[in-house]
């Protein structure tokens, strides 16, 4: 089965759960220059290609850098490595704050409107950990749009990309089935989880992911802004009737 342009394959949504970087956030050249200092630092050769497609995006931040060191890491070696780079994507992203280069995805706010304006439920299901969480809800004005308490991140406790358990808790949190969720991800590892989660239907988003694949997505976008609305317009109709 292949993505499908036009016929798209939309179940009976009823809620949206989005994957945080690379989809709400584009930052992957931030994040892969983070992980290249940390790459060149601690052995010694810079991010292949291959990595920064399958291995940085989607993966918890231990369990790429057990990949890069190719073995198992303590927790203390492991937040090392993490702080490091953590340190350097925030450094980062501020600076491009400071110069107003620092937002949301293109269409991300106008989506997001569009499902607080219509009660479709809708919350994020991220690999990034607490402290990220919390630096992009300051920074992002996330509350804006998101309930926080039904916010999924890595907590230590759900096994990284492709397994689904983040996304099980996602639906879970809004008391929605995974057959009516409809996911945004912009990583292979993600849509595999998706799939595992029985997700009703899946939008690939940005440029990691190509026409060719042979996953069965309900639509293809470089950006949320081309989303169409359509998708949502039984829903959105009920909701103007109250």
């Amino acid at each position: 089965m292949q993505y499908n342009n036009e016929k798209p394959l939309i179940c009976n949504i009823e809620g949206v759960i989005f994957d945080f970087n690379g989809v709400l956030l584009f930052d992957s050249d931030i994040q892969e220059q983070a992980w290249n200092e940390i790459a060149l630092r601690y052995r010694g050769t810079l991010l292949t290609e291959y990595e920064k497609r399958n291995v940085i995006h989607g993966k918890t931040t231990q369990a790429i850098c057990e990949f890069l060191l190719g073995r198992s890491l303590s927790h203390i070696e492991a937040r090392k490595m993490i702080n490091g780079k953590e340190a350097s994507y925030r450094e980062e992203c501020l600076r491009r704050k400071a110069v107003g280069a620092f937002t949301l995805s293109p269409g991300a706010s106008d989506l997001l409107d569009y499902l607080v304006k219509y009660n479709i439920s809708h919350t994020i299901a991220t690999s990034s950990g607490l402290e990220d969480l919390d630096f992009f809800i300051e920074h992002l004005d996330l509350e804006r749009w998101f309930d926080r308490s039904r916010i999924m991140y890595n907590n230590g406790t759900y096994p990284g990309k492709p397994d689904p358990a983040i996304f099980l808790k996602a639906a879970g949190s809004m008391g929605t089935p995974t057959a009516n969720c409809l996911v945004f991800e912009d990583a292979l590892s993600g849509i595999k989880a998706a799939m595992a989660a029985n997700i009703g239907a899946i939008y690939g988003v940005g440029f990691m992911i190509d026409k060719s694949s042979s996953y069965r997505l309900a639509g293809l976008v470089k950006t949320l802004a081309e989303v169409p609305t359509e998708i949502f317009k039984a829903k959105s109709q009920m909701g103007s009737q109250h």
